[in-house]
């Protein structure tokens, strides 16, 4: 029993970081509505680099932070093209970046790669024990 739970905590977390993400943004893709944002800030710290835009819907003020990335294409100031929920437009994203963040195929390869570690060898040893 232990052994069928260990074989599925590598998808789990692969869905749950990577799969997750995905189908949100199609979800955006498909039913978003663009809107000119601008920069208003750049936090940085060791690791990783967040933007903070700016954008507004029928005189409303919205804030969106980037995910934390290694590479930010942005600098203050600068405009940027957001994609929104319309049933929420507190939820947005960077328009060139449904695809995929920058940074962000490392960590998709990097997950994949992890899967197959854990999982390929559990496989193995499943077949090998039960055979």
């Amino acid at each position: 029993m232990i052994v069928t739970v260990m074989l599925f905590i590598p998808l789990v977390l692969l869905i749950a970081l990577v799969a997750v993400p995905k189908v949100r943004a199609m979800r955006l893709k498909r039913v978003g509505i663009k809107v000119k944002g601008r920069c208003v800030s750049i936090s940085q710290d060791d690791n990783a680099s967040i933007a903070s835009i700016e954008y507004s819907i029928n005189g409303a003020a919205f804030l969106h932070q980037t995910n934390p990335s290694y590479v930010l294409p942005i600098a203050k100031g600068d405009k940027v093209d957001l994609v929104y929920d319309p049933r929420n437009p507190k939820k947005a994203r960077v328009a060139d970046w449904l695809d995929g963040e920058p940074g962000g195929r490392f960590f998709t390869w990097g997950m994949v790669v992890l899967e197959l570690i854990f999982l390929v060898p559990q496989i193995l040893w499943v077949v090998k024990i039960s055979g």
